[in-house]
């Protein structure tokens, strides 16, 4: 999947309204482009793991109760986020299988520092008999090293509820930014919101408000448990405010890829 081009200026100490608008502009660009390259996955049926386990070179994941019935089969494709990076040839287990060999896209054995610790990629299950392997399709590298470069930030350790959702960003973003007018994190909260008032922490921030994108509250059932959201961050307020709504875990089981 071809990752969106963007060229973001670099900024140092605090850009004119005229570069954050055109740093704005770019973003949205890019976050449409791999939006939509994302949805266009999760179509077809992509299916989201769950506790990453073991290491770079033995990957093992759990498939989430609400989709235990759906068969570890020929061509299944699954969403893993490997604990680790590899430091040579690898295999992955799903869902409690016994182990079999992680492949690039071309059928070889993973070199060095293919995957990385919490970078997503997606797998796909091929082969018969002896032969049986998952081979990646593509990383979520391919994606969200651009908006990372133009500020999309992808948070980890979720918690909380529906309507107080907490986050945190990777280590090593954590103190290296200032949040600012315009900036965008991807969430995933743990549960689905009641309705308003939601609230959203970064990083142990007093919570801030959520609102959409008409500076309501969110309905109930606008932000859905374990499904990616985009917020963008006002300086006004403060408050988040959705875009583009969420992506459901049958859609980026339909969407994704994303450091």
């Amino acid at each position: 999947m071809a990752a969106p081009i963007v060229n973001p200026p670099l900024i140092a100490g605090t850009p004119s309204v005229s570069t954050r608008e055109s740093w704005i502009a770019q973003i949205q660009s890019a976050i449409t482009q791999a939006w939509t390259q994302m949805h266009a996955l999760l179509s077809k049926n992509l299916i989201d793991t769950v506790s990453p386990g073991g290491t770079g070179n033995a990957i093992t994941v759990l498939i989430p109760s609400d989709y235990a019935e759906v068969p570890v089969g020929i061509g299944s494709m699954w969403l893993i986020e490997p604990p680790s990076a590899n430091t040579g040839p690898a295999t992955l287990s799903v869902g409690g299988e016994a182990p079999l060999p992680l492949l690039t896209s071309e059928g070889n054995p993973l070199p060095a520092q293919y995957t990385t610790a919490g970078r997503r990629f997606v797998a796909q299950r091929r082969g018969v008999g002896e032969g049986l392997h998952y081979r990646i399709l593509f990383s979520l590298n391919d994606v969200w090293p651009d908006l990372v470069r133009v500020g999309v930030f992808k948070t980890v350790s979720e918690a909380g509820t529906g309507n107080a959702i907490t986050a945190a960003t990777p280590a090593g973003v954590q103190g290296k930014f200032t949040k600012a007018l315009g900036q965008l994190f991807l969430i995933r909260p743990p549960r689905t919101n009641a309705g308003g008032p939601v609230t959203l922490s970064i990083d142990g921030e007093t919570p801030v408000r959520v609102y959409d994108q008409d500076n309501q509250d969110p309905v109930a059932g606008e932000i859905v448990g374990r499904r990616w959201t985009l917020v963008r961050y006002s300086t006004s307020g403060p408050q988040y405010n959705l875009v583009g709504g969420t992506v459901t875990m049958r859609q980026l089981t339909a969407l994704l890829g994303g450091g």
